[in-house]
């Protein structure tokens, strides 16, 4: 299978030197390991394109943004785009209260976010849940492993007639589809990392 992009990011060199828009990191929570030191953990090494990724070290209580973005990610009004990367949620991670987050959003240029791939965690069962919607929150939701790393990938069809289209592949099956989305413009940026 191949793997041809039209537009690619990564973090060589171990920072987001490569993603244009400003990093908002309040708290010093992101750094960009080598994979030398990905592999020392436990239920690694894993898939990736390029030498280093990006990693978030979240702490329960922390309300802070702490995000990398692209100003390059250009998908006009009734084009389709794709986006695929890997995903790791740590064995250990969990929350003090119920939370929802986003991971990852398609934006206008002027940051008026049209989708979302976001994340929900529920303290009482510890259950993280990964999920997809139009605008700033997820809609639709499905189970999200720990302690592995799990290929996450994207179809986006953009439109402003209502006729747009969000899809979620976990692993290469489809996980969540959503249909007549209704844009109100075009996406000209992406934001990766926990808001």
């Amino acid at each position: 299978v191949a793997f041809p992009y039209l537009f690619h990011a990564n973090f060589s060199g171990g920072n987001a030197d490569e993603w244009d828009v400003a990093e908002a990191d309040t708290g010093s929570k992101l750094d960009f390991p080598h994979y030398s030191e990905l592999a020392q953990v436990s239920g690694l090494p894993a898939p990736y394109s390029g030498a280093y990724c990006m990693r978030v070290n979240l702490v329960p209580g922390d309300t802070n943004d702490h995000t990398v973005g692209d100003g390059n990610i250009d998908i006009a009004d009734g084009a389709t785009a794709y986006f695929r990367f890997a995903l790791y949620a740590s064995p250990n991670f969990t929350a003090t209260a119920d939370d929802v987050f986003s991971i990852f959003e398609l934006q206008q240029d002027g940051g008026t976010v049209e989708l979302t791939l976001g994340m929900r965690v529920t303290a009482a069962t510890n259950e993280l849940e990964i999920g997809i919607g139009d605008g700033t929150a997820p809609s639709s939701y499905v189970g999200f492993p720990r302690g592995r790393w799990v290929i996450v990938e994207l179809e986006a069809l953009v439109s402003t007639g209502a006729v747009g289209t969000f899809t979620l592949y976990l692993d290469g099956a489809s996980a969540i589809a959503l249909a007549t989305l209704d844009q109100a413009a075009a996406v000209g940026q992406g934001i990766l990392g926990t808001q």
